[in-house]
């Protein structure tokens, strides 16, 4: 494997698949594979520290770097032979690239454990990571209660900065809220009014920069859509639904960059439900229930 080929990897959203490729290709130089370790380590210290309240976004950011640094450093050290002698992983060429991690094939297809991560797994995966300088951010959600209730203050700095933000929900009058979450209807409702209360406040605060929209069908998944000045920079983020097996921060999450041939899919499925939509009615929230 080429080294700046391991060194693109460290560079990826997702730092488990270049810690895999170094086990292998150091299993057998115990002191290089002891300094791997160390540095794993820091990682996975690094990644519980992200679910606490008390963690502070610019020290996670320098840590990560750190961490970084050190895979960088580790791959210069690395001799020509232990690149070659190993064998080499499939690297794609960017266009199947998704959430920041390239997939690796199996016999059988794509190894899903490749390119699906959750919220724990991933410390750059964070809404306020991600939303970190853009200029446009598009959200397709049931409600959109964690984020805007987790995230209110972001939010009012993204548009406090001139960014365009679109949220998209279902709208309390459709029937779909009746399954939305599995056969608890009671759970939308008390979601939809706490969404009713930042998108009041939001507004009040943002005017036009804050946008919101409902649909009357269930989304089958969340679409957050980060747009940047560089092209190269946006990105989307997906988050699958599930009613039972998976209802919280381990449900499993996907990263589509631009560039890749499923980006344009998904930016066109959110631009079409937006231009469909309804008006959000606050008053139909207030009088439900």
């Amino acid at each position: 494997m080429k080294r700046n080929d391991l060194k693109l990897l460290v560079g990826e959203a997702n730092l488990d698949k270049i810690f895999l490729k170094l086990r292998e290709i150091l299993s057998d130089e115990p002191a290089l594979f002891n300094e791997l370790m160390m540095i794993s380590a820091n990682y996975k210290t690094l990644r519980k520290s992200v679910t606490t309240s008390t963690a502070d976004n610019k020290e996670v950011d320098r840590a990560l770097n750190k961490v970084r640094t050190s895979l960088l450093n580790l791959i210069d050290h690395l001799s020509e032979s232990q690149l070659s002698d190993r064998a080499k992983p499939e690297i794609s060429n960017g266009n199947d690239e998704l959430i920041g991690t390239k997939g690796t094939k199996n016999s059988e297809g794509l190894d899903a454990q490749s390119f699906f991560y959750t919220l724990d797994d991933n410390v750059s995966a964070s809404f306020p990571n991600l939303i970190d300088g853009a200029s446009s951010v598009k959200i397709l959600a049931r409600t959109g209660v964690n984020l805007l209730s987790q995230y209110h203050r972001n939010f009012l700095e993204l548009g406090n900065s001139g960014c365009d933000i679109r949220l998209l929900i279902i709208s309390p009058e459709s029937d779909a809220t009746k399954y939305v979450y599995g056969d608890n209807s009671e759970m939308f409702y008390g979601n939809a009014k706490k969404t009713d209360y930042y998108v009041k406040k939001l507004q009040d605060k943002l005017g036009t920069a804050f946008q919101v929209r409902s649909i009357k069908h269930a989304p089958t998944m969340g679409i957050m859509i980060i747009e940047k000045s560089q092209k190269e920079n946006c990105f989307i983020v997906c988050q699958f639904y599930f009613s039972h097996s998976l209802i919280g921060r381990d449900r499993p999450l996907f990263r589509v960059n631009y560039g890749d041939k499923w980006y344009r899919p998904f930016f066109n499925e959110f631009n079409e439900l937006w231009k469909s939509g309804d008006k959000w009615s606050l008053k139909s929230v207030d009088n439900e229930k």
